[in-house]
């Protein structure tokens, strides 16, 4: 809608309005190639999720320290951990390969949890 105005602004400054929209349709063009699979919003969420598993997933394994028999729990935390830190460093590479890891990621991630939840 606002186009129209700034169309009507460069002509009247002398400014060629179609090389100017071309170049527009352009950058928008390289905006949507550029936002693979998530959104800006969506890898802040993944982020700030995979925080709150690694900081409740820490806490966990530093209470079952004094339960004798832990280590189902130890090498549950420590797997689903690692995981979640991959999926964060895959997130982080910025390409379509890496976001396509995080996704296989998550999911092996959360089918992990619902089995070991399931067998404890």
């Amino acid at each position: 809608m606002f186009d129209f105005f700034k169309d009507m602004f460069h002509e009247l400054g002398g400014v060629d309005t179609k090389a100017t929209k071309m170049l527009r349709d352009e950058k928008r063009e390289q905006e949507k190639l550029s936002r693979f699979l998530f959104t800006k919003g969506m890898k802040a969420f993944i982020y700030v999720v995979g925080a709150s598993y690694l900081l409740f997933a820490s806490a966990m394994v530093a209470a079952s320290m004094g339960i004798v028999d832990n280590s189902f729990y130890l090498i549950k935390y420590a797997v689903l951990i690692m995981i979640d830190i991959a999926i964060c460093m895959c997130l982080l590479t910025g390409t379509r390969k890496g976001e396509i890891a995080a996704i296989v990621g998550g999911l092996l991630f959360v089918m992990l949890m619902f089995a070991t939840v399931l067998m404890a």
